[in-house]
């Protein structure tokens, strides 16, 4: 059985952080920017690409914040978590993939509708990636 792998970036700008909207699942949410990771390219790159492609801006990959397995029939994704900051001088580029890019400060991610459901954990992850990746469970889709 192949487990595809999917990465996403907890970018904070102090208390906020960056999210985009959703193109599948329940319209208005947000989440953070990820996708699926490419054969040829690293996690640090896959995280790197992603946030260019779905909100313009730079960022480099940093510590691994928490991991999940989705089931969905025989089809299995291992989500990866991981902080990334973002890279000095830069103005933002119109994302290529048409999202809606907000941030949210993280005291008030429960007034919105956002995936996945620990990301205000995430967010206090951030903070402190030097304390190791939390296993957020199985998920059953």
């Amino acid at each position: 059985m192949a487990v595809r792998v999917r990465v996403a970036a907890i970018v904070m700008e102090g208390d906020r952080v960056l999210l985009v909207s959703t193109k599948r699942g329940a319209p208005g949410y947000l989440v953070p920017p990820g996708g699926g990771l490419e054969a040829d390219e690293t996690i640090p790159g896959a995280i790197a690409r992603e946030v260019a492609e779905e909100a313009g801006l730079a960022v480099e990959a940093g510590a691994l914040l928490a991991y999940r397995e989705l089931w969905h029939g025989a089809k299995r994704t291992l989500e990866l978590y991981l902080a990334a900051r973002l890279l000095p001088g830069q103005e933002q580029a119109p994302p290529t993939e048409g999202r809606t890019i907000a941030w949210v400060p993280c005291q008030e991610l429960g007034q919105v509708p956002h995936f996945p459901e620990q990301l205000a954990d995430l967010c206090e992850l951030a903070r402190q990636p030097d304390s190791g990746a939390v296993y957020l469970g199985r998920v059953v889709i």
